[in-house]
């Protein structure tokens, strides 16, 4: 337990363990990393400075409920993102986090909203308080804000959108909005249901573009994106971006034009080349840095097995080697010279079935030349050429 911390170190501080501040959070300068196993938490009458986009909480904040409004200094990425707690009691304790990327349902809304924020939301959990054993159960006036870097467009008609984890939508709490659209806030009252909450808009000019559907299917190992736009905003293009697996950097693939400023709807579809075996994600990214998320796309295989093209190829230190097999089976994975001579074995197991494989071909040690990637197992072989070149 803490009675005071002031964070002033503009390199940042890594919390390591659950802190407990009693009395002040002070953020003068650098941000205060947080995870959700060293949290800080911080008592009933314990206060918060401001923050500022060098100077926040960059991870959850927890913060005992009270009757006394509180300013959560949280955001990420560079970021200032608050978000207020208020009228609650001591029974509950309140987490709140910034997450600096669009929510995966941002385009599942039910009327009357008409669209949510899809660069960021807030995460805000309630769970009983063990210190004086309450029960968890407390409502609370949560206020959501904004600044010039958040897309408002009309700060009027902006409310306070929750996700219903029941139904998988997000819903409009609605809320009273003050300011202007380059700073701003939205707060509802009695609020009882938390996690998540985001920005949203009732009219489609509250934020820049309103998306109402995205799909995504895959056929042929081809996947195809759609989406629906109910209205555009200075909208000139689309960036379509892609990642293998769940965790892999996103990548640009194409652009899609927009339609500018338009107040009617809009259909738009994107079709992929063939992609690899495995998990893909894919997003959208407006002219104003909106983003959604399309549902995974899941490609198996058709036949026995895949073996991908080598890359890069030719290659001076190291090549990687994709393959799959439909059925889980022994597969081998060697190198072979010129000459018909094993030069090393690259992978020997059993892989799960349209699992996507690795391996890299390392030239260390290899003179120039052409060598032969072959993969085997039972009933099927394949052979691919690489090449080394320094």
């Amino acid at each position: 337990r803490f009675g005071n911390i002031i964070i002033n170190n503009a390199a940042g501080v890594t919390v390591s363990e659950p802190i407990e501040v009693i009395t002040a959070l002070t953020l003068t300068a650098g941000t205060l990393t947080t995870t959700s196993t060293n949290i800080v938490t911080l008592d009933e009458n314990a206060t918060a400075t401001a923050g500022s986009a060098t100077a926040h909480v960059n991870g959850p904040l927890a913060k005992v409920g009270g009757a006394t409004a509180f300013t959560y200094p949280i955001g990420k990425a560079g970021k200032y993102r608050p978000i207020g707690v208020a009228n609650s009691a001591n029974g509950s304790v309140f987490t709140a986090e910034y997450v600096a990327s669009g929510h995966p349902s941002a385009a599942m809304v039910t009327a009357p909203l008409v669209e949510i924020s899809g660069s960021h939301y807030w995460d805000l959990a309630r769970a009983a308080n063990p210190a004086n054993g309450g029960l968890g159960t407390d409502a609370a006036d949560v206020t959501l804000m904004w600044d010039a870097s958040s897309g408002i467009t009309d700060s009027g008609t902006a409310v306070v959108a929750h996700y219903n984890s029941g139904t998988s939508m997000w819903e409009s709490l609605a809320g009273t909005p003050t300011g202007n659209n380059t700073a701003g806030s939205v707060t509802i009252a009695g609020v009882s249901s938390f996690s998540p909450f985001a920005l949203g808009g009732t009219d489609p000019a509250t934020l820049p573009i309103a998306l109402t559907s995205a799909t995504a299917a895959v056929e042929d190992g081809k996947a195809t994106l759609q989406w629906i736009t109910a209205s555009e905003i200075n909208n000139d293009a689309f960036a379509i971006e892609h990642r293998i697996g769940t965790e892999g950097l996103w990548k640009q693939i194409a652009s899609v034009k927009g339609a500018g400023t338009s107040t009617d709807a809009n259909s738009y579809a994107f079709t992929t080349e063939k992609l690899m075996v495995g998990t893909h994600q894919f997003r959208i990214k407006d002219a104003d840095g909106k983003i959604t998320q399309f549902k995974d796309v899941n490609v198996e295989l058709v036949d026995k097995f895949v073996l991908y093209s080598a890359y890069p190829n030719p290659f001076s230190q190291e090549a990687t080697v994709h393959f799959a097999i439909a059925q889980q089976g022994a597969v081998n994975v060697e190198l072979y010279n010129a000459l018909g001579q094993k030069v090393s074995t690259l992978f020997q197991g059993t892989p799960q079935a349209n699992e996507l494989q690795s391996v890299q071909v390392s030239a260390a040690n290899l003179p120039n030349g052409v060598y032969f990637v072959r993969m085997s197992g039972e009933g099927f072989n394949s052979i691919q050429k690489v090449t080394i070149v320094r």
